[in-house]
């Protein structure tokens, strides 16, 4: 039996959402989705676009450095964009709640900062 470091196990389950679901990701993001339709959508085709798996990809086991997280937050500002777009929204929303942070594993006052600012844009977006 041999062990999978998280980089590689993240990169197998990244090409596993991109296959399974990327297509219904295109398809749903053609249509110009709702805030409201992006939260009724299954949270798997959410995330199945490239570029986001590729983020996450990449922040696996960078968030226990100071100067990483600011790095992390500014790469999801950058990602965020204008904030306009509630498949980005909901992207980082879903990230920024997931059990690494939700348990504490993951936390930073500047990352609670970002996830606040995060979920007034959502909120914003489905009042």
């Amino acid at each position: 039996m041999s062990i999978r470091s998280p980089k590689y196990a993240q990169k197998d389950r990244m090409e596993q959402t991109l296959l399974r679901f990327g297509v219904a990701h295109n398809a749903f993001r053609a249509t110009k989705p709702t805030p409201q339709e992006v939260r009724a959508m299954d949270i798997r085709v959410i995330v199945a676009q490239p570029e986001w798996q590729q983020i996450r990809h990449d922040f696996v086991g960078t968030w226990k450095d100071k100067a990483n997280i600011q790095a992390n937050i500014n790469r999801l500002k950058n990602w965020l964009g204008d904030g306009k777009d509630p498949i980005k929204v909901r992207q980082i929303l879903n990230y920024l709640t997931g059990s690494g942070f939700r348990i504490g594993i993951i936390s930073d006052p500047a990352i609670d900062i970002f996830r606040d600012k995060v979920r007034q844009i959502w909120a914003g977006m489905l009042s």
